[in-house]
């Protein structure tokens, strides 16, 4: 039997990159009835999810490589061109816009990952080394934390007032207060964490680039235990029902109880 498709949409050509790493893609979001994402030649889409007929685009100067959020009828979207992109729900009217810092090695600061909205604060990381929280209405600067130049393209998790996330070449998971952007603590993982992290039941699970899935206390970072695959681990996990899903690059994908 065929199983046809029901729609498909072409977006248009990839926009120059001139740096590296650039692995990541942007996954989408559905709200009511429009499904929302990032593209390579540097649009954000909204969609109409059963028709898939364009409701609105949203150019931005670089790819768009992190997973947009939508929260109070706003959508947030990071590009590649180190602007975080806060878009009206139903138009994609730009709101506001916010520029990361960058560094000497990444001026513009590029952002991979994907923002998470939390008590009126957005929370992103950018390649610059910095992790950001910014006013959810306005935009405006409430912290960052330096990683020193090591990359955050691991998407927040926040939970219990604090925001958890993997560095890469600083190679640990942190956990950052979410009222001050202060540190709380940070396990050490003596390899790149890409992975975004899950939060359930006060544990904090992430994967990282030499294949373990850390299983860690989410009050103190503390192991709980920790598994290990043959291959890395990327993928972010979920949960559902209480079993804890996550992929990897072994060509598997495996189920936790």
């Amino acid at each position: 039997m065929d199983t046809c498709h029901k729609w498909t949409l072409a977006t248009g050509p990839e926009l120059p990159f001139q740096g590296a790493w650039d692995w990541f893609l942007s996954s989408p979001v559905l709200s009511e009835e429009s499904v929302i994402f990032g593209a390579g030649d540097g649009f954000v889409y909204a969609l109409d999810a059963v028709s898939g007929k364009k409701q609105w685009t949203f150019k931005t100067s670089g790819r768009v490589r992190a997973t947009p959020a939508i929260a109070n009828g706003i959508v947030y979207a990071g590009s590649m061109d180190g602007t975080l992109y806060a878009l009206d729900l139903k138009s994609g009217e730009l709101k506001w816009k916010f520029k990361t810092e960058g560094n000497q090695y990444f001026p513009l600061g590029e952002i991979q990952s994907s923002p998470a909205v939390a008590d009126q604060t957005v929370l992103f990381g950018s390649r610059d080394g910095c992790l950001y929280a910014v006013d959810a209405q306005t935009g405006k600067l409430r912290w960052r934390y330096s990683n020193q130049g090591n990359w955050v393209i691991s998407s927040p998790a926040v939970a219990d007032g604090l925001v958890i996330t993997g560095n890469s070449d600083g190679e640990y998971i942190q956990a950052i207060d979410a009222q001050t952007g202060k540190e709380k603590w940070r396990r050490d993982t003596k390899v790149n964490v890409f992975s975004s992290a899950l939060v359930t039941g006060g544990t904090v699970a992430i994967g990282d680039w030499y294949g373990k899935v850390w299983f860690l206390d989410l009050k103190t970072g503390e192991p709980k235990s920790l598994y290990y695959f043959e291959e890395r681990i990327n993928a972010s996990p979920i949960v559902s029902e209480g079993v804890l899903y996550i992929g990897c690059e072994d060509y598997s994908f495996y189920a936790f109880q």
